[in-house]
């Protein structure tokens, strides 16, 4: 079984170069941006040739960050990774092309509100990104416990009598889960 250092210590390992924790961080983050850069309005050819460019940022930056201990830290640098690779690669195909960078050909959207979506969604994403990679760590009844009480709401002795449980036990479960959730997303989710 294997398990998944912390968030903090993971970014620390992508800096010392191990190649298991650029998989998580490929896992985790790729999906992600290229929503991100799909809400922003790039075409197909271009995103896929831009989400590669994030993604290359990253193997290069991530060595250089060091978090500040301030919640939302990564989030917001990784923010401004995202932005700035979407600008300059507007800006890049807008000179290329003899455009204005307004010109609709190049349009990316960079509003205020895409930037709040994605802080928005960043943490969601992640938090589920996380939950599957601690999943194989537990047992099913201690997992089925915490996805009934967190995900889907039921009261803990509802989700007890459903699973033939004592109520301390579903409450435990969910405990433990949680704490394992939370040590996965030191530094990454605020």
């Amino acid at each position: 079984m294997q398990t998944f250092a912390t968030s903090v210590r993971l970014l620390e390992r992508a800096r010392e170069n191990e190649e298991d924790a650029w998989e998580s961080i490929v896992r985790i983050y790729r999906p992600f941006i290229g929503r991100i850069l799909t809400l922003s309005g790039m075409r197909e050819p271009d995103r896929e040739d831009l989400l590669q460019e994030v993604m290359t940022t990253l193997v290069r930056e991530v060595p250089n960050f060091r978090h500040s201990g301030r919640p939302g830290a990564f989030r917001s640098w990784l923010r401004s990774v995202v932005r700035n690779r979407i600008l300059g690669y507007q800006r890049y195909h807008a000179v290329r092309s003899h455009l204005p960078l307004d010109s609709e050909v190049f349009h990316v959207s960079a509003t205020n509100e895409l930037w709040e979506h994605f802080d928005r969604q960043h943490d969601l994403h992640v938090m589920h990104e996380l939950l599957q990679l601690i999943q194989s760590e537990f047992t099913n009844s201690t997992w089925t416990a915490f996805q009934m009480q967190m995900l889907e709401g039921c009261r803990a002795s509802d989700v007890a009598t459903a699973l033939g449980m004592s109520t301390s036990a579903v409450l435990s479960a969910k405990s433990r889960v949680l704490r394992r959730l939370r040590c996965e997303a030191t530094g990454l989710i605020e």
